[in-house]
Order: structure tokens, then sequence, then C-alpha cells
């Protein structure tokens, strides 16, 4: 961690915190400092333990999320950054906004990427009263590519009363203030009534030949997100930060939930792209094959029933956002671009199939065996952490058990790589 990612030392007698590392072990006491390099925290025992921040994977304080703003929009920036803010101006090529704290921040207008207005009664917890459709529509919008600043103007919906539809005009953005946009549309300059007419703005940017590093995910309790580049401190009661695109905010400690170090140093295999997928069957299809292979191909961060990926574990089922669920006999090679020290995962099958799957797990790393052992579901889910240290081409193959491939849902749950 060079001097330039992480400025100034902190000295914050009041920020409890819990520190975890790539290895699993956690620091919980106070905050004592944070340097270039590590950080200090001070335990119940008085003690003061040091951890590397090249080792560190997440800060997290004991203030929890709270529903209780006074957003009026979410403004998202090119870099990634989500902001639940108060209010939004925009003269030109320069952006103002007020955070739900009352920090108010400066932009440059080519860090923009949209803003959606809430309902004054709407919380930034909470995206009524918007509608599903509604919220799904802006998300395909979202999703399409930005070729002209667009204004998205909301309109009562005729089928559905109550709700509002969407519909977007292609033009260019002069400015906003708290109650019009300057908008224009087809070389025709006119005021748009922001209040009552637009639900939202995406603003068109050129490409950028250098992206600038991110250092860590920083999350507020009010939803915000921002994508930190370099984090600097003010003083005991605040924590002053510099974002991908280079805004500058101050943040209370208050308002801090979560630190995320883990962007550069842990992947989940469900975000990674696969270089090859090959599914057997037991006995060949024939013509059906085509379909029991889209049927039993692997799923990302799902069952195969579209449920979320669940284990016993202790006699407690446990849900898992990221994993991988795999039907025998499937072979999945990922090619390793980076440098990954670990592979860590918890193995069961799915425990909605009772005690009838069984499977044989291996793991190979350059075609050298890492690991193997039997996975059914009369044993409890087992932890998998091994050394990948050198591995460019990881194979994971579950192969047929003592039950042919009958109820051979095998769950990789929070399988992921970490440097």
């Amino acid at each position: 961690m060079t001097a330039w990612m992480l400025t100034a030392i902190l000295s914050l007698a009041s920020v409890d915190v819990e520190v975890t590392g790539l290895d699993g072990t956690t620091l919980v006491g106070e905050l004592v400092d944070l340097q270039t390099d590590q950080l200090s925290v001070r335990t119940a025992e008085d003690n003061v333990s040091t951890m590397s921040l090249q080792n560190v994977v997440a800060l997290a304080t004991n203030n929890s999320s709270t529903s209780e703003s006074h957003a009026q929009a979410w403004l998202n920036l090119m870099d990634g950054s989500r902001l639940a803010v108060s209010q939004f101006n925009l003269k030109q090529t320069q952006a103002d906004a007020t955070l739900t704290w009352g920090e108010h921040i400066h932009f440059d207008r080519r860090s923009l990427f949209s803003i959606r207005w809430l309902e004054d009664s709407e919380s930034t917890n909470n995206d009524k009263p918007w509608s599903e459709p509604t919220l799904a529509r802006w998300n395909e919008l979202k999703d399409e590519e930005i070729t002209a600043d667009r204004i998205v103007i909301r309109r009562d919906s005729t089928e559905r009363p109550g709700e509002f539809t969407l519909r977007t005009l292609k033009g260019v953005i002069h400015g906003v203030d708290t109650s019009l946009v300057d908008f224009e549309f087809r070389g025709r300059r006119m005021d748009v009534n922001r209040v009552q007419k637009v639900a939202g703005l995406f603003f068109y940017q050129k490409p950028r030949e250098q992206e600038i590093t991110s250092l860590c995910q920083l999350h507020c309790t009010t939803g915000s997100v921002l994508k930190v580049h370099q984090l600097m401190h003010s003083d005991r009661t605040n924590l002053r930060v510099k974002t991908v695109s280079q805004t500058i905010a101050q943040i209370p400690w208050t308002a801090v939930r979560r630190i995320d170090f883990s962007s550069d140093k842990i992947v989940q295999l469900s975000d990674m792209e696969p270089e090859s997928v090959e599914w057997t069957p037991l006995i060949s299809g024939g013509r059906s094959q085509e379909l029991l292979a889209r049927l039993y191909r692997p799923r990302r961060d799902q069952g195969f029933d579209s449920q979320p990926l669940r284990l016993n574990i202790a006699g407690k089922e446990r849900e898992f956002s990221k994993g991988i669920a795999l039907h025998s006999r499937t072979e999945m090679v990922f090619r390793l671009s980076e440098r990954y020290r670990r592979l860590q995962a918890i193995a069961g099958i799915d425990p909605e199939l009772r005690l009838s799957g069984h499977v044989q797990l291996v793991i190979l790393g350059d075609d050298r065996l890492l690991f193997e052992s039997e996975v059914h579901s009369e044993m409890e889910p087992m932890t998998l952490d091994m050394s990948i240290s050198g591995v460019r081409r990881l194979k994971i193959i579950v192969d047929y058990g003592d039950n042919l491939d009958v109820a051979d849902h095998l769950f990789l749950c929070d399988c992921k790589v970490t440097k």
C-alpha cells in the first residue's frame, strides 16, 4: 500500500470497529490509528493490536443503517459511487450537491452518470412509491448505452391509476436547480418543471483513457456508497475522502457503516467468467441432451430452482448471497489472470434434497490435485481453504457418487479466491 493511497494518521479514541483480515482473523475494539500501511485497534483487554492494510478485508463500525434521511434523490457517479442527496444543482460544467448529513460537495460535470429524484415521503432505504415495473424500467435505462444527455419524463399511467410511466428524450442538459431543468431538445432550449415532470437525468460522458484506481468502498448508514481513491482524516469526528472521480467529501464517523477493502483482494468465482464449462450426462440423452444441459448448467448465486443458496450448518439453515450450484457430472475451468493465494468455500448438498445427494468433489490447479473428497447429504457441509499460489488454471469437477446422478446438487457457497 503506497503513501499516496492513504494519507495521515487517525487518532480516534471514540470509534469502535471490527476489522476483518484476509485469513479470517478479527480485531474488535477502539480504532487507535490508521496509517499508510497498517491500522491499530485497542481491544477490550487494553492491548493494542496491529494489522497490515494489505491483509485487511473490511473495517466495520457499530453504526446501524437508518431509514431516517432527508434524501431527495439518488445521485450516481461515473466511478460507481451512489449518493443519497438532499439537494442537487448543475450549471454548465460544475455541479454541487448536499449529502443527507449536511455536507456540501462539488463535482465536475464529467463525473456525473445519473440522478433519480424521489418523492418527498421516500426514504433512502425504501424505493416506494416507485412501483416495481417503473423501477425495472429505470434500471433498463441505466443499462442502455448513453449516446447523449437524456431527460426522463414521468407521466401518469393510464393502465395503473396512482402510478406513473417513464419516457426519455435525448438532448443537452444545460442546468438544473431546485425547480427547473434547462434542457435543449432538437435545438430548442426549454425550462422543464423538475418537480412535476422530471423523474431523472442521464449525463453523456466521453470515454476516458486512464482510469483512477479504487482503494476501497465506503458504505454509509444512509445507503450511500462511495468508491474511494484516497482516505484522509480531518478530525476526530469526521473522515475526509477523495472518490475515484476526484470528488472530496467529508463523512461523519457516525455515518460510516463499513469500509470495504476487498475489491482488489477477494473475487467470488460466481463473478468470474469460466474459461470452459462441460456437463456430461450419465446416459446420453440424444435429442433431449441439449435440454438437459441447459437444465443442469451451473447456476450463479442461486440454486437450480432459482431459490437462494442455503446450507444446514450445525443444525441451523444459513443463506448465502454468493456461490455456485453444480450438478454431476460438471467440469468448470477458471483462468486466473491475477496471482491469488487461497481458494475458500463451504461445500454441501442442497438441503432440500434430503438424503439422496452424493458426489465426488475434485479441485485441480494446473492439473495438480489440490483437493478430493466425497460430499453427501448426511454429512455436515465442509469448509474448504487451500493454497492456490502460482495456479493459473483452476478446475472444479463434480463427479458422480454412490447414487449415480440422483439429487446431485452441490452448492459451493461463498466460493472465492483471495490474494
